[in-house]
């Protein structure tokens, strides 16, 4: 599950849903379909971001108001 804190400062910190490390910054979505089914839909951080963009996986960067938080 997706988890968003608030830290004292009011920055938004995310945990990514694939490596499970804490960042701070834009959050990324990674989405794998196949035949109009949603295979794969992650929130993650810019590491994860970058090597599933290097596998070929559609990603796209993701505004803080588009995150719900849980």
């Amino acid at each position: 599950m997706f988890l968003a804190l608030m830290s004292r400062m009011s920055i938004f910190v995310f945990t990514c849903e694939r490596c499970r490390e804490y960042f701070g910054g834009d959050p990324y979505r990674v989405i794998s379909e196949d035949d109009g089914e949603r295979l794969l839909d992650m929130l993650v951080c810019y590491g994860c971001y970058m090597e599933a963009t290097q596998l070929g996986l559609d990603t796209e960067t993701i505004e803080i108001s588009q995150v719900a938080l849980h």
